[in-house]
C-alpha cells in the first residue's frame, strides 16, 4: 500500500513543480500580420492569434510555430530568461508560398488569374499557394475556365483542350458541351496532379460561356489633381510685361466610357469617350504698377476636354493609341487685366501615345497637336486693336500608371506650350510685341477605378 501512495505523491509534487515553473509574457509578432502561433506541438491547439499577439511561454527553450494560408510555415526556437528586465518581443517575417503556372493556349488568346489580367500566351506566372481559377479570352469572349489548387513549390501546366478552342459561339452547344457527364480518358479534361509534387488536385470545369467575363472595360471613372507652373514670355514688347504664375492647383473628374464594350460589339473594343473637368483650387494674386499706382488682379485656371481615344495592343505588353476632341485651357485673372497674359484656349486636338506593361506597372508617353480656334483666347489678343493675333499649341506627356485589380492610380508630368504671333498697329497700340511663348509645366496625381 506504501508504494502506490509514494508513486501519486511524486506524480503530484512534479505537475505542481511544473504548474509552478516560470514564465514569461512574449509578444510574437509577423510580417504580414494574422497568423497562428503554436508552441511545442500543434496538436495543443494555438497559443495565441492572430499576430501581433502575446502569449506566456515557460523559462528556457521552447519551439514556436507560425502558421498562416498562403505562406510557408515558420519554426523557430526561442530562449526564455527568468531574469530578462526588457518586455520579450520577437518579430518573424513569412515567406509566401507559390507555385509555377504554365499557361498555354490558342494564338491570341489573353489569361486571367481571378480576374486579374496575365497577358496573351505562352505565359508563366508565380500564384500564390490556394485556389485560383484562370480564364481564357478570345476578344471579349471567354472560351475556357479551370481551377485550381497551388502547392508551394509546385510547377502546373495548363491549356485549352481542342474541343474549347475550336467551340463556335452558340451558347445554347456551349452549354450542353459544358455539362456534358462523360469521362474523358485522357488529354487537358482529366482531373490530374501535378507531376512534381503530387499535391495540387486540378479540378477541369470545362467552358461556361453563360458566365462569360469582359476583356475590355465598360467604364472608368476617377479624380485627378494637377499642380501647374506657368512662364509667360513676350518676344520684342515694347515694355516688360512677363509674367509667372507657381503652384496653382487644379481638381476635377475624369471619365472614360467603352461604348463598343457596353454594347456587345467584338470591333473597335478599344474605343473609348473621355471627357475631364477641373477647377482651379487657389487664387494667387498678381500686383503691378499701372499710372503710378499697385493694382491686382488673382488667378483663374480652369480645364475641360472631351475626346474619342482608339487603343490597340501591340505584342504581349504594349499598347498604342490616337485619339482626337476639344479641349479648353483657360488661365486668366479676374480683377485689373493691365497687360497680364489673360488666355482662354480653345482647341482641337490630335495626339497619339504609347505604353508598355511590366505587371501592375505601365509606364506611357503622349504627345499631341492642340490647333488654336480663332476669335476664342481670351482677353490678350485683344489688345492688339490694330492688327491680329494667331496661336497654336502642343502638349506632351509623361507618365507611370499601377494597376491593382480594378485600382488604377496614374502619376504624371506634362508639358503644354503655347506660341504666339502678333501683328500690332504701333501707331495704335500702346502696348506692342512680336509674339509669345505660354509655357505650363503640370504634375498631376490621378486615382481611379475601372468597371
Amino acid at each position: 500500500m506504501g508504494r502506490p501512495v509514494l508513486v501519486v505523491a511524486c506524480v503530484m509534487a512534479a505537475a505542481g513543480a511544473a504548474a509552478a515553473a516560470p514564465s514569461k509574457e512574449v509578444q510574437i509578432e509577423t510580417t504580414p500580420i494574422g497568423a497562428t502561433v503554436y508552441l511545442n506541438d500543434k496538436e495543443d491547439g494555438p497559443a495565441c492569434k492572430p499576430t501581433p499577439c502575446s502569449v506566456k511561454v515557460p523559462v528556457g527553450e521552447t519551439t514556436v510555430i507560425i502558421e498562416m494560408p498562403g505562406h510557408k510555415p515558420k519554426f523557430e526556437t526561442i530562449n526564455v530568461v527568468a531574469k530578462a528586465k526588457q518586455p520579450l518581443k520577437f518579430n518573424y517575417v513569412l515567406e509566401t508560398a507559390t507555385g509555377a503556372v504554365t499557361l498555354k493556349g490558342p494564338a491570341g488568346a489573353t489569361v486571367r488569374m481571378d480576374d486579374v489580367d496575365q497577358g496573351k500566351v505562352p505565359a508563366s506566372v508565380d500564384a500564390p499557394a490556394g485556389e485560383h481559377t484562370f480564364a481564357w479570352f478570345q476578344g471579349n469572349k471567354q472560351i475556357y475556365s479551370k481551377k485550381i489548387t497551388v502547392g508551394d513549390g509546385e510547377e502546373i501546366e495548363l491549356s485549352v483542350p481542342p474541343k474549347a478552342a475550336a467551340q463556335d459561339k452558340d451558347k445554347d452547344k456551349d452549354k450542353d458541351k459544358d455539362t456534358a457527364k462523360e469521362t474523358p480518358t485522357e488529354g487537358p479534361d482529366v482531373a490530374e496532379k501535378s507531376p512534381e509534387s503530387g499535391g495540387g488536385e486540378i479540378s477541369d470545369k470545362g467552358p461556361a460561356p453563360a458566365a462569360a467575363k469582359r476583356d475590355a472595360p465598360v467604364i472608368a471613372f476617377g479624380v485627378a489633381f494637377d499642380v501647374g507652373f506657368r512662364q509667360f514670355a513676350y518676344q520684342n514688347p515694347s515694355q516688360d510685361a512677363d509674367e509667372s504664375e507657381d503652384g496653382n492647383m487644379r481638381a476635377g473628374p475624369i471619365i472614360e466610357l467603352y461604348p463598343t464594350t457596353l454594347l456587345g460589339i467584338d470591333a473597335l473594343s478599344g474605343l473609348a469617350i473621355v471627357a475631364r473637368f477641373e477647377q482651379g483650387l487657389n487664387k494667387q494674386e498678381v500686383t503691378f504698377v499701372e499710372g503710378g499706382d499697385e493694382v491686382g488682379a488673382n488667378t483663374v485656371w480652369q480645364s475641360f476636354e472631351v475626346s474619342l481615344r482608339q487603343r490597340w495592343h501591340v505584342g504581349d505588353g504594349g499598347a498604342i493609341d490616337v485619339g482626337a476632341g476639344f479641349v479648353r485651357d483657360r488661365y486668366g485673372f479676374e480683377g485689373d487685366l493691365g497687360n497680364l497674359p489673360d488666355t482662354d484656349y480653345r482647341s482641337v486636338r490630335l495626339g497619339a501615345g504609347a505604353s508598355l506593361s511590366f505587371g501592375a506597372l505601365n509606364p506611357y508617353i503622349r504627345g499631341e497637336e492642340r490647333v488654336v480656334l480663332g476669335g476664342t483666347s481670351g482677353d490678350l489678343p485683344g489688345r492688339f486693336t490694330g492688327g491680329t493675333s494667331t496661336a497654336n499649341g502642343v502638349h506632351g506627356a509623361l507618365g507611370l500608371a499601377f494597376k491593382i485589380g480594378p485600382a488604377d492610380v496614374h502619376l504624371e508630368g506634362a508639358v503644354t506650350r503655347y506660341s504666339w504671333t502678333f501683328h500690332p498697329d504701333a501707331t495704335m497700340d500702346p502696348f506692342t510685341a512680336d509674339g509669345a511663348t505660354d509655357l505650363i509645366e503640370h504634375v498631376q496625381l490621378i486615382a481611379g477605378y475601372v468597371y
